[in-house]
């Protein structure tokens, strides 16, 4: 079995068969999560750029603008504008750093002697000795439950990184009105 096609079920004949292809699909649930932690990283860096922009195109401030009586009509609109796209940017980086954030327990378990938090517990010696005490059928349990700890975790990177870009789709779709609004108004 190489790294690029999986075998048939079918076709798995013994427990080291369904070891290795569960550390096939481990693995590649490891590549989607440094996958989803690229995206958010790449959009936080965009967050960055929009809030800069952001505060340096409203010098005066958009918050005092909007309470401003003596401010025109399409200024106010404008400061409306500027504090959805402050908003938005905002919460697109929040998303996008929840995503980074590594969560190092699963909740209601120690996790498994496949998760590198509980065999960092564990001098290393202790860890070869208990490692060894697992049976097969230990090992194999292990190491779904790992699998599946993994995609969930990878899941909720996604969905994370998923609410993040939506919320930069927002901020630049509000960033394209003030432009627009700028070009036809001043």
């Amino acid at each position: 079995m190489n790294e690029i096609e999986l075998p048939n079920l079918e076709d798995i004949k013994d427990q080291s068969e369904l070891r290795s292809l569960a550390a096939f699909v481990f693995n590649l649930i490891e590549a989607q999560i440094t996958r989803a932690d690229t995206k958010a990283g790449l959009v936080v860096a965009a967050d960055s750029f929009f809030i800069t922009l952001t505060i340096f195109l409203t010098r005066r401030g958009a918050i005092l603008t909007l309470f401003d009586p003596a401010a025109l009509p399409v200024e106010r609109v404008l400061s409306v504008l500027y504090i959805l796209v402050f908003a938005a940017v905002f919460c697109s980086m929040f998303y996008g750093l929840l995503a980074t954030r590594p969560a190092l327990t699963k909740k209601g378990t120690g996790g498994t002697l496949f998760f590198f938090g509980r065999i960092a517990q564990h001098e290393h010696g202790e860890f070869q000795d208990i490692f060894a005490k697992q049976s097969l059928a230990d090992h194999r349990t292990s190491l779904l439950t790992e699998v599946h700890n993994t995609a969930r975790i990878a899941s909720s990177k996604f969905k994370r990184v998923r609410y993040s870009i939506d919320f930069l789709i927002l901020a630049l779709v509000l960033w394209g009105l003030i432009v627009l609004l700028n070009a036809l108004t001043f």
